[in-house]
C-alpha cells in the first residue's frame, strides 16, 4: 500500500493560514512535532505532517478555544487565506460561475489535488442541503469542518453551516447548509 502523502500546495494553504504569526515559538513546534522545515521546501509530506500540524497551528493560534474549535476555527481561516491565494483569486470566482450543485461535484477532484488519498463521496439531500463523506481526515475531523463551512462561504452562499455527523478515527461525514 502507497503511503498516504499530502501534496505541497495542501502544506502550504495550512501554513498560510498563520501568515504573519508564525513566532519562532511555533517555527520551532511545526519541525519538532510535525516534521515541517518551512526551509526545506518538498514535494510531498506524510500525511501525519499535515495531522500534527493543524493540531500545534491551532492550539498556538487559538489558545482559549477548544480543540475542535480551534482546529475549525484553523480549517474555516486556511480557506479564507487559500480564497485570497493567485490560485483561489482564478478558482473562486470560476466556482460561483458554476453554481452550488455543479461545486459539489467537483469536490472529489479538489481534495484529491491536495493528497494522494482522498476519497470523497457527495450526496445532494436538497437545494441547500449535501453531505459529504471523507475517508481519511486524520486525527482533526473539525478541521474539515471548518475547511467545508469557509468553502461554502467563499463561494458566495448564505448562512453556511457545516455540522459532523460521524467520525470513526479515519472516515468524517459531514452535513453541509446555506440559506436560499
Amino acid at each position: 500500500m502507497e503511503e498516504k502523502v499530502v501534496y505541497r500546495t495542501g502544506i502550504e494553504s495550512t501554513i498560510d493560514s498563520a501568515s504573519g504569526r508564525l513566532t519562532p515559538r511555533i517555527l520551532e513546534r511545526l519541525k519538532a512535532e510535525a516534521g515541517y522545515d518551512p526551509a526545506a521546501k518538498r514535494d510531498r509530506y506524510p500525511m501525519r505532517t499535515l495531522d500534527q500540524m493543524v493540531h500545534v497551528l491551532a492550539a498556538e493560534l487559538f489558545p482559549a478555544k477548544s480543540p475542535e474549535e480551534a482546529v475549525f476555527e484553523l480549517g474555516f481561516l486556511a480557506i479564507g487565506r487559500y480564497h485570497d491565494s493567485l490560485l483561489g483569486k482564478a478558482l473562486f470566482p470560476a466556482i460561483r460561475l458554476l453554481g452550488p450543485m455543479r461545486f459539489l461535484k467537483r469536490l472529489p477532484l479538489l481534495f484529491r489535488a491536495v493528497n494522494n488519498y482522498a476519497e470523497v463521496k457527495v450526496d445532494v439531500e436538497g437545494k441547500t442541503v449535501f453531505v459529504m463523506e471523507h475517508n481519511e481526515v486524520g486525527t482533526a475531523p473539525h478541521y474539515f469542518r471548518g475547511l467545508m463551512q469557509a468553502a461554502v462561504s467563499v463561494v458566495g452562499l448564505n448562512e453556511p453551516r457545516c455540522e459532523l455527523l460521524s467520525y470513526d478515527g479515519h472516515m468524517g461525514r459531514y452535513r453541509v447548509s446555506w440559506r436560499a
